[in-house]
C-alpha cells in the first residue's frame, strides 16, 4: 500500500518453469479487461517490462546472477551471518580484528551458549555483573540511608510493640560482610584485566573463587536483591567500592545498562518477532 501511494506498479510474478499457455492468457486478458482493480489493470500492462524492485520472502524467486546494476532485491540468499542472532552476535565477536572498534560499545553484550565457549563466557560474564551489582548496592547505601544498625534499631523498635513472633518475621535477613570482600576481589582481578595490569602475570592462575564460594555469592546476591535482605557493617567498605565503581564505569561502556538486578534476555537463535523469548534473573 505504501508503495502504491508512492506510484508504483505491481507486476504480478510468474513462477520460473511456466509453460505459457495462450488459451489461459486469453482466459486471464478477458478476466482483467472484466475487472475494476485498477491494479490488476496496471499489473496487465506493465507484465513485459523490466522489474525495477524485487519483494518476495523465497530466496530462489529471483535469479541473482542476471540481476541489472540498477534493480534492487530486498531478500538475498546466505545472509544468516547478519540477519540471525546468532550469526550477527559471531560477527560483532571478531569486529576487533578487522576494524578498531569495541562492539561493546554500540551492541548489547550477547553469547551464543549452544557452544561451550560462548557458554562459560557467559557464566563468566553473568558472575562478574553480580559481583560489581553488589559493589553498587553498597555505594548506593549512603544515599538511600538503609544501614544494617538502623535495621536493627527499627526491628527492635517494633519487638516493643508486636509479639516476638511478628517481629522475626518482620526483621531483614542479614549477611555477612564476607559477601562484599568477595565481590572487591572479583572487581578487582576484573578490573585488572580490563586495564592489562596482570599481564605479567602467569598464564595459569588460581580461579579468584572458587566454585563453592561462587554458589555462595550468588545465592547471598539474589537474596540481597530479591529477598530484600542486607550486609551487616557494609557502610565500612563505602570508600573501597566507591572507587572500584568509579573505575568499572571508565573501562565499561555497558555501564549504563548495568543495574542490580542482572537481568538478561534469551532468544532463540534463529526465530523472529519475538518468539521464544524469555527474561531471567536467576540462573
Amino acid at each position: 500500500a505504501a508503495l502504491r501511494k508512492r506510484g508504483w506498479v505491481e507486476r504480478k510474478h510468474t513462477v520460473k518453469g511456466d509453460i505459457p499457455d495462450h488459451k489461459e492468457e486469453g482466459n486471464d486478458a478477458e478476466r482483467i479487461a472484466n475487472s475494476n482493480d485498477i491494479h490488476d489493470i496496471m499489473s496487465r500492462l506493465v507484465r513485459n517490462e523490466e522489474t525495477t524492485f524485487y519483494w518476495t520472502i523465497k530466496k530462489d524467486a529471483v535469479d541473482y546472477y542476471n540481476l541489472h546494476i540498477d534493480q534492487m532485491l530486498n531478500h538475498y540468499a546466505r545472509t544468516g551471518s547478519f540477519t540471525t542472532k546468532i550469526g550477527l552476535c559471531l560477527h560483532m565477536r571478531n569486529l576487533p580484528w578487522y576494524v578498531s572498534a569495541n562492539p561493546n560499545a554500540f551492541f548489547p553484550r550477547c553469547y551464543g551458549i549452544c557452544m561451550d565457549d560462548e557458554k562459560l563466557d557467559f557464566i563468566d560474564d553473568f558472575r562478574k555483573t553480580a559481583a560489581s551489582s553488589i559493589i553498587k548496592w553498597v555505594v548506593n547505601l549512603r544515599t538511600s540511608g538503609d544501614t544494617c544498625n538502623r535495621l536493627s534499631k527499627e526491628n527492635a523498635d517494633k519487638e516493643d510493640e508486636t509479639s516476638t513472633k511478628d517481629s522475626d518475621d518482620k526483621k531483614a535477613k542479614e549477611l555477612p560482610e564476607r559477601l562484599v570482600e568477595m565481590a572487591c576481589k572479583v572487581c578487582e582481578t576484573y578490573l585488572a584485566q580490563s586495564e592489562h595490569s596482570d599481564i605479567d602475570s602467569e598464564a595459569e592462575t588460581t580461579p579468584v573463587l572458587s566454585d563453592r564460594e561462587w554458589n555462595q555469592l550468588i545465592e547471598q546476591y539474589y537474596s540481597l536483591v530479591h529477598e530484600g535482605a542486607v550486609i551487616c557493617n557494609a557502610e565500612n567498605y563505602f570508600t573501597q567500592c566507591q572507587n572500584i565503581l568509579r573505575r568499572i564505569i571508565s573501562v565499561n561502556p555497558q555501564r549504563d545498562i548495568d543495574g542490580l538486578h542482572n537481568i538478561w534476555i534469551i532468544k532463540p537463535g534463529a526465530k523472529s518477532r519475538g518468539r521464544g523469548r524469555n527474561i531471567i534473573t536467576l540462573w
